[in-house]
């Protein structure tokens, strides 16, 4: 079993395995379990996603236990969205994807306060993507809080890839992330923050994030770009 995880952060009622997209889909998708550590590699991923977001992984611990998450070269190996929030996601490697990891909000969606610790991601298009996009008139979507730490980031298109984007009388608010520990190499950018805004009256906010202990090398066009 893995190791239990701080007090005060999760109170796990029970812990269960996986081996498969599926089985760990599932397990992190069963209100039973409160932590899902995978027991095996996951290789040969088809394309979209192996972890889906299911909508009763919120407050629970996934830890792939050293494994190996291993692509075909598209979809995603983790996928958030909307309530998928308080989470922790930990020791996974992870290679061979579009997103290695991928927080995506549309459209009056939201999640906040997910930790996502001890990550290698290789071989990617973005090692980390994370999306505020509403659509239409007087939608929001808002992202808070998550932390990254001791995240090895490498042979990728984008290290870290923050999009915010908001039009048409919509709010997009993605803010206070806290990015630690963080090495980022071989890569053509490292930092890539992206926000824009259209339209009267709308807001696109990306402010506060934090940063500490950030490495990046081999950037071959830049190392950080904010726009």
């Amino acid at each position: 079993n893995p190791e239990p995880p701080p007090s005060g952060d999760f109170s796990p009622m029970d812990a269960c395995t996986c081996n498969s997209c599926a089985s760990c889909t599932s397990s992190l998708n069963d209100s039973l379990c409160d932590s899902v550590t995978m027991i095996a590699d996951i290789s040969s991923v088809p394309g979209g996603y192996c972890i889906g977001g299911p909508i009763n992984f919120t407050s629970k611990v996934f830890d792939c236990g050293g494994y190996s998450i291993t692509g075909n070269g598209t979809g995603s190996a983790i996928y958030l969205s909307n309530g998928n929030s308080y989470d922790r996601i930990q020791n996974c490697n992870i290679s061979n994807f579009t997103y290695g990891i991928y927080s995506n909000l549309s459209t009056n969606q939201s999640n906040s306060n997910n930790k996502f610790i001890n990550l290698s991601i290789s071989n990617t298009t973005y090692g980390i993507f994370l999306s505020a996009y509403p659509i239409g008139n007087y939608n929001f979507a808002n992202s808070s809080d998550h932390a990254f730490s001791n995240i090895s980031i490498y042979n990728s298109n984008y290290g870290i890839y923050h999009y915010t984007y908001a039009s048409g009388n919509s709010n997009a608010k993605s803010v206070y992330h806290l990015f630690s520990n963080i090495s980022i190499s071989n890569v053509s950018y490292g930092l890539y923050f992206y926000t824009y805004s259209f339209g009267n009256p709308i807001t696109a906010n990306s402010s506060f994030p934090s940063f500490s202990n950030i490495s990046i090398s081999g950037a071959t066009s830049n190392a950080v770009y904010f726009y």
